[in-house]
């Protein structure tokens, strides 16, 4: 899981941001599935098998977040202060022991009760969308329009043989 945290008020650029890392983990055979935090961010996740070590899993993360930075230095950084930010977004690695993250259609301690939702990739592209979209009083209607944009998500998963090896070779290149 990749967390996009922008600037306050940028969440265009994290929609952008999102659908590049989108594409470099389809170049790595990886399938990635997007969600609204409820917050300010979009979480990118992209699902792998069960039977996958926890240090192989953090290593590739880690390395896609690396070759990220290298490609779009001017839109992400793994920068951890935000004076050091210079207005990119933040690509946070989830992958490490004890971090949390938050889960689809989980509640926020926000006005409105924001909640956070899987959305389609596709509604990534939209303008009108925002961390806050749903909140509790809307998003069961969401629901019943659109279903759960995470349904296939298990059927999604990988292994990590491939993807480990292609981006290897990013990293070469």
């Amino acid at each position: 899981m990749f967390d996009l945290d922008p600037p306050e008020g940028d969440f265009a650029r994290a929609r952008r941001a999102a659908r590049v890392l989108g594409d470099l983990l389809r170049e790595l055979a990886l399938e990635p599935f997007t969600m609204v935090t409820g917050s300010k961010g979009i979480h990118v996740v992209a699902p792998i098998q069960r039977r996958q070590s926890f240090p192989e899993a953090r290593e590739l993360a880690r390395g896609v977040a690396e070759v990220l930075v290298a490609r779009e230095g001017e839109l992400v950084t793994s920068e951890w202060m935000k004076d050091k930010r210079d207005g990119r977004i933040l690509v946070d690695v989830r992958a490490t022991r004890g971090m949390s993250v938050v889960a689809p259609y989980s509640v926020r301690p926000r006005a409105k009760a924001p909640v956070a939702t899987p959305v389609h990739w596709e509604e990534l592209s939209d303008r009108r969308l925002a961390p806050g979209r749903w909140t509790v009083s809307s998003v069961f209607e969401r629901l019943d329009r659109e279903g759960d944009a995470w349904a296939g998500i298990a059927a999604a998963a990988r292994a990590l043989g491939e993807p480990s090896r292609l981006l290897r070779e990013l990293q070469r290149d």
